[in-house]
């Protein structure tokens, strides 16, 4: 017998097959496997075969067994970001590995272990939908929303307020977006002021009950609490601090990485010196800043960066639309014409 049928192309000694695979591929299902565990168990198998026939041992000559290679499926389903339906998708890919489209599903195969970009683009979908640095370790199932062709979105709008690029103002966002963490639904912790009336405290409640709107309904209304006293330690994440003090508006906001830990915001004791309604003015910093927005180039916007004395308070779509994107994708998410990606 030829010793060098034993081994593959690389030197290698083919492993020993299982008692499942020789039961797998016995009876023809090898048909249906695919990839270089068929091949290296095939060769194996027919080494072995002619081995016996001469009544000859296995040996491994100092060699060490190999593994038969390990490769996954990934599967899932496409639907679109804002009107929440199936969409079709042209193309699906993990790396350089094409998928197999059906309508608004695909199935990617052969994947090999590791992290992987795992993308779908083409049909319905406005920008390309990236899910970016994915651990493949089995077969998965990975579900995707993305931007619809269809819809307005205002991208450039999203780039500012979000990712903080192109700010008329010092951006709180580096180029991503900084947002809370999933999960965490922001809590206001008003602190109390004897210099001021029950009006400025409702204003800040009030500005809490925005998340929804500014968010699409991903966050619900900002619960909240009194305290006498400015906590400073301790602060339980997801806390937006409200603190009453002879000065202007100014919101902080604590990150660990790109999610936002906590918040705090300073509001006047008495009103806004330009003349911006401090209920307004506590959407724009509560419902706004705290949630991770930077100012708009948009005047039109609750986050412009001007006097907001006559704006109504009310968000504009192109905000809302911000807002809720933000929230649909992890920190750090990213767009651009070309790509949308987290």
């Amino acid at each position: 017998m030829d010793e060098a049928g034993l081994y593959d192309e690389k030197g290698n000694r083919m492993a020993r097959p299982s008692d499942a695979e020789v039961a797998r591929y016995s009876n023809n299902a090898y048909n249906q496997a695919a990839g270089q565990s068929r091949r290296e168990f095939l060769r194996y198998a027919g080494a072995v075969a002619a081995g016996a026939a001469f009544g000859l041992p296995l040996v491994n000559c100092g060699k060490t067994p190999t593994e038969p290679s390990k490769i996954y499926t990934i599967q899932g389903n496409v639907i679109g970001t804002f009107g929440r339906q199936p969409m079709n998708i042209g193309q699906a890919s993990a790396g350089a590995i094409a998928g197999t489209i059906n309508g608004s599903s695909f199935e990617i195969k052969d994947v090999p272990p590791g992290y992987h970009n795992i993308s779908v683009d083409g049909g319905g979908v406005q920008t390309r939908r990236v899910r970016n640095n994915i651990s493949v370790g089995g077969d998965m199932t990975l579900n995707f929303d993305a931007i619809e062709s269809g819809y307005p979105l205002n991208i450039e709008n999203y780039r500012t307020m979000a990712m903080g690029l192109n700010t008329p103002t010092p951006p709180a966002n580096p180029g991503k977006s900084k947002r809370f963490r999933p999960g965490i639904n922001p809590r206001l912790i008003i602190v109390r002021h004897s210099g001021i009336s029950d009006a400025y405290y409702n204003a800040a409640i009030g500005a809490g009950s925005f998340f929804p709107t500014i968010t699409g309904g991903i966050l619900a209304s900002a619960p909240y609490e009194f305290v006498d006293t400015e906590p400073t330690s301790n602060i339980p994440e997801g806390s937006i601090i409200v603190v009453f003090y002879n000065g202007g508006f100014v919101t902080n906001n604590n990150s660990d990485g790109f999610y936002i830990t906590n918040s705090k915001v300073y509001a006047p004791v008495g009103e806004v010196g330009d003349g911006s309604g401090v209920a307004v003015t506590f959407i724009h910093e509560i419902a706004g800043h705290s949630l991770g927005l930077d100012h708009s180039n948009d005047q039109n916007s609750i986050m412009r960066a001007t006097s907001l004395a006559g704006h109504s308070g009310v968000p504009t779509q192109n905000d809302m639309d911000a807002g809720f994107l933000k929230y649909r994708r992890l920190g750090g998410h990213e767009l651009s014409a070309a790509e949308d990606k987290d």
